[in-house]
């Protein structure tokens, strides 16, 4: 997502992070600053 894009968010980015961090979800995000880049892999497909 990119955050500075959208006028609707009501609290800064790191609300967000530190929330996720709390739920445990911090490893499943991918925090990319502006005007950095990052490579992400594909998550394995389970078998069918």
């Amino acid at each position: 997502m990119h955050y500075e894009e959208y006028t609707v968010m009501k609290s800064p980015l790191s609300a967000f992070l530190d929330a996720a961090h709390r739920e445990g979800l911090g490893e499943r995000l991918v925090h990319c600053p502006p005007g950095g880049t990052t490579v992400l892999a594909a998550a394995p497909r389970p078998a069918p």
